[in-house]
């Protein structure tokens, strides 16, 4: 018997070591503008469609993990296109000229308040809709940037 449950929990840690490289990638990522960043466009968009799939997934963690993780792949896209700054905020700010259109650009700071409601105001109503709305605006952006 304690052969099989080591198995058992050899495929759990297996499924646990997955879902943490997903979301705390091993690739660094620039926090200032004097870094360099290994930008890599392809892994951008892999993680992007990780990040889908997992926004349609029924209840709201998975909508609020979606855009959590939405908001660090378009910081990282931004510190990739070499955006300088110390936060996010700096960044998009410092980012504007990156974007394709005006459109985009607006997209990317509502996708991102929408992020920071979420996480600073404890948020227990981000509802699937809310949670739709700035996934679109993720999008947006990330278009917007040429990344997809």
């Amino acid at each position: 018997m304690p052969h099989i449950r080591q198995i058992k929990s050899k495929k759990s840690l297996s499924g646990f070591a997955a879902l943490f490289d997903f979301f705390f990638p091993r690739r660094k990522v620039a926090r200032n503008s004097n870094s360099s960043v290994q930008f890599d466009a392809d892994d951008a968009r892999r993680r992007w469609t990780e990040i889908q799939s997992l926004s349609r997934l029924s209840g709201p963690q998975n909508f609020q993990s979606a855009v959590i993780q939405a908001d660090k792949l378009l910081d990282y896209c931004l510190a990739g296109l070499y955006a300088p700054g110390e936060t996010m905020g700096e960044r998009l700010k410092a980012g504007r000229d990156l974007f394709r259109d005006a459109v985009s650009y607006q997209a990317a700071w509502d996708a991102h308040k929408a992020r920071n409601q979420l996480v600073h105001a404890h948020d227990d109503d981000f509802l699937y809709h809310q949670a739709k709305a700035a996934m679109l605006n993720f999008e947006k952006a990330l278009r917007g940037l040429g990344v997809i």
